[in-house]
């Protein structure tokens, strides 16, 4: 499996507009595929909602304008509405930048499949004081299992939250953990590059620009993290060079593509948690019925549970159904021939 990159949190604030002209205007996204919700937060009164995809705002047009949020998930459900060169990152960046806005965080992922990054190689680094970077701080969390001793998961995070951030974890553990069967991969460590309000900003250019996300990925790594060689002569590390791994690492750019797969994420929480929390209770009650009275009853019960569960569906649940259904009737390529891909 190849290395790639993807924008992973995109949130924006767009001044002296509607959040209706954001949805239609600049998200390219029909009002009717949103629910109305009568609460936000930061200070925001309102939002609509399309699963993940989230456009605050307040009732009377303020100078906090509309902001639009999404995170990783959102970022997944928004690439569902890309349309290769007609509609992709790039284009969204150019109708943000007809309007008056501030870029509040921008993430990009960097999924990493081939063991070019060891997140205990990092954290030992950073320990030993052979990481040159302009950040002050750095963090290492460690998550396990208290009955068997496993760890579960691991990260490192060097900066600091609302300016730049380098977060590397082992998202194979993560997944793993969240009890999802995963098969197709034996390593996957993502290194995720998390921009705040300046930074942000200049992420946001550069992807106007047309940059390869690639590109705008490894420079901004390259030029704010490095890790230097132990034992060297010369005390000032900033002089030493770039111990092999990182090397390595950093010319991994060569061979790391854009994530251009559908990841199909609506409701596939709701569904690793029913399989995981509520099916051997549902097989149970099954059984239990279809032995102590007949199959008719057995499944009478579990119908009328679904009736139950079909009268409290609100709006809301609506959207996310109707997203759900249209990430599983599109191709699972939303566009090789894109305008934010490197050419070859």
């Amino acid at each position: 499996m190849q290395n790639s990159v993807k924008i992973d949190y995109f949130a924006v604030t767009v001044k002296e507009t509607s959040p209706e002209k954001v949805l239609k205007d600049i998200l390219l996204m029909p009002l009717e595929n949103f629910a109305l919700l009568p609460w936000g937060h930061n200070k925001y009164q309102f939002h609509y909602a399309c699963s993940e995809i989230k456009v605050y705002f307040n009732q009377k047009l303020s100078n906090m304008g509309v902001y639009v949020e999404l995170k990783g998930q959102g970022c997944r459900q928004y690439e569902e509405f890309l349309n290769g060169n007609e509609n992709n990152w790039v284009t969204l960046v150019n109708r943000l930048y007809q309007y008056q806005v501030n870029f509040t965080r921008i993430d990009i992922a960097n999924d990493i499949y081939d063991d070019s990054l060891s997140i205990p190689t990092i954290y030992d680094y950073c320990r030993r004081k052979l990481c040159v970077t302009r950040a002050r701080h750095y963090d290492y969390y460690e998550k396990g299992e208290l009955e068997t001793g496993e760890r579960v998961g691991e990260t490192v995070v060097i900066g600091a939250r609302g300016n730049q951030q380098w977060c590397v974890y082992n998202k194979l553990m993560e997944q793993i953990g969240k009890g999802k069967i995963i098969t197709d991969k034996e390593t996957w460590i993502r290194a995720e590059l998390r921009c705040w309000q300046e930074k942000a900003n200049i992420i946001a250019t550069q992807i106007q620009s047309r940059k390869p996300l690639v590109a705008i990925y490894f420079e901004a790594i390259n030029g704010h993290y490095r890790f230097v060689t132990p034992n060297a002569k010369d005390k000032n590390k900033r002089r030493r060079k770039n111990v092999k791994w990182w090397q390595e690492y950093v010319q991994t750019e060569k061979k790391t593509i854009l994530s251009i797969k559908r990841d199909k994420p609506t409701l596939k929480q709701s569904e690793v948690w029913t399989e995981k929390q509520v099916s051997k209770t549902l097989a149970k009650l099954y059984i239990a019925k279809y032995e102590a009275y007949s199959q008719e009853k057995a499944e009478t019960f579990i119908q009328n549970l679904l009736k139950i569960g079909m009268e409290k569906i609100s709006e809301l649940d609506e959207k996310e159904i109707e997203q759900y259904i249209r990430e599983q009737h599109n191709s699972d390529n939303w566009g090789i021939k894109k305008d934010d891909l490197p050419e070859k």
